[in-house]
Formats: C-alpha cells, structure tokens, sequence
C-alpha cells in the first residue's frame, strides 16, 4: 500500500523512523554481548527500566514507539 502525505508530514514520518532506529539500535547495542551469548541481557522489563527514561529524553517519540 503507498502512503500519500504531504511533504511536511513526509518529513514528519521521516524523523519519527530515524529516532526510532536511534531507540531500536541503542537497545541491541545495550542487550548484546560480544563475549558470550549468556550475557545478552534478555529480560525486557529489567533493559526497559534500564533505557525506556532515557530514550523517552532524547526522543521526542511517543511512549508506545521507544
């Protein structure tokens, strides 16, 4: 399906996927471990304490979206 919108909120869209990439690479980055596979951090409530504040801060994202 294409998305028809205009220019301001193509760039509207735009931003709100780069900031999204932002929380969603910053997030791998935090839960990976290079060293070994049973560090990986994968309890979601314990990265989410850990990013969700911070994130919210550097975004301007809705909650549901960080």
């Amino acid at each position: 399906m294409k998305l028809a919108v205009s220019d301001e909120q193509r760039d509207a869209l735009h931003r709100t996927a780069e900031q999204y990439l932002y929380c969603a690479n910053r997030t791998a980055d935090y839960c990976w471990s290079d060293t070994s596979y049973s560090e990986c951090k994968t309890n979601k409530r314990q990265v989410r304490d850990a990013l969700y504040a911070e994130l919210r801060e550097e975004t301007d994202l809705q909650a549901q979206l960080v």
